[in-house]
């Protein structure tokens, strides 16, 4: 694999962009038959962000991913298109000091015309100690990747206990 990223900010925005090339890639294939379902490829991923920092104690975030694979053509071997876009918005706010943090983000994959819609909010009881609740909501068909999960839409609930080691 090689690849590389870029930033830039200015006031109050930023702009990020990635790339990344996989010479010899193995993905599943819907030819069952051909090397028991695996067909290796080239895939060339890319992505671009934009952040904004207009927003007291948030960031709101922009993003446009495409991802192409080499000899996939149309809904051939791979079971996909040999390019996928996929555009995604975030938005994260914070209060009580960053206590408390909301978060929703949403993906929409151009390709499928399927979204992922993720609502969550989390509150840090301690350094080392969160909880949170938070849900998803899919649309889309069965072809996809995150229309795959169309109407099993879920709710969760969690937490997350880091260690922390005592220094001398």
């Amino acid at each position: 694999m090689v690849g590389g990223s870029i930033g830039k900010t200015q006031g109050l925005f930023g702009l990020r962009a990635e790339a990344a090339f996989f010479p010899k890639k193995y993905v599943m294939s819907s030819d069952i038959d051909h090397n028991y379902g695996l067909y290796t490829t080239e895939q060339l991923l890319s992505g671009i962000a934009i952040d904004y920092f207009g927003i007291r104690d948030a960031m709101l975030t922009f993003q446009w991913f495409a991802d192409y694979m080499k000899g996939a053509r149309g809904e051939s071997k791979l079971g996909r298109n040999n390019l996928t876009n996929t555009a995604t918005i975030s938005l994260t706010k914070y209060m009580m000091n960053q206590r408390i943090e909301l978060e929703t983000f949403a993906a929409y994959r151009i390709n499928e015309k399927a979204m992922l819609v993720d609502i969550r909010t989390s509150y840090l009881l301690k350094d080392n100690f969160k909880i949170w609740l938070g849900g998803d909501l899919f649309t889309g068909n069965n072809k996809g990747l995150i229309g795959f999960y169309a109407k099993r839409d879920r709710f969760s609930i969690g937490m997350e206990w880091g260690l922390q080691s005592k220094s001398n």
